[in-house]
């Protein structure tokens, strides 16, 4: 019955099933690694009618030049980036005001992109730690919204990532 809701669930586009399995090191991956990582979201979304738009990677360096063509020819439509920054460095560019952003590939195909600046766990900076209140998440997101509006960022809507490994 809990995978009957999973699916459920899925079905109505309140939970979204991801493309890629376990954050692969798509740098260290060959091609024919990379397609097959594909294989079980993309046999689970076909076999239970739900979609797959969005591949995610999670907690890793960094990724391959090779992924937009991969993700554009899969069907695949969005790229979410929580890099490990501590690992491959901070992202730089482009900068807050011009997230999303099109990621081209080399061929030519494109994927629709957010990353995160500060890792996976940015979100803990806006008052979505393990500890944060209300109050906590008020203060904080009091304090960053206004930096990011400085940087040009132009939407109403924020993406957040709130993961951390290993812990509760």
């Amino acid at each position: 019955s809990e995978r009957d809701d999973m699916v459920a669930w899925l079905r109505s586009v309140r939970l979204s099933l991801g493309a890629g399995y376990a954050s692969l090191h798509t740098t260290t991956a060959g091609h024919e690694e990379l397609t097959r990582n594909l294989y079980w979201a993309s046999r689970f979304a076909r076999q239970h009618q739900v979609p797959l738009r969005t591949w995610i990677t999670d907690d890793v360096p960094g990724s391959t030049f090779a992924l937009p063509e991969l993700l554009a020819r899969s069907g695949i439509e969005y790229y979410l980036a929580g890099m490990n920054t501590p690992f491959g460095g901070r992202v730089q560019h482009p900068h807050h005001g011009e997230r999303p952003w099109w990621w081209v590939g080399p061929d030519g195909s494109r994927v629709l992109t957010w990353h995160t600046f500060d890792a996976y766990a940015e979100a803990f900076d806006w008052g979505f730690s393990f500890f944060d209140g209300i109050a906590d998440i008020r203060n904080k997101t009091g304090k960053k919204l206004p930096e990011l509006e400085e940087l040009g960022y132009p939407y109403p809507e924020l993406m957040l990532m709130r993961a951390f490994d290993n812990h509760y």
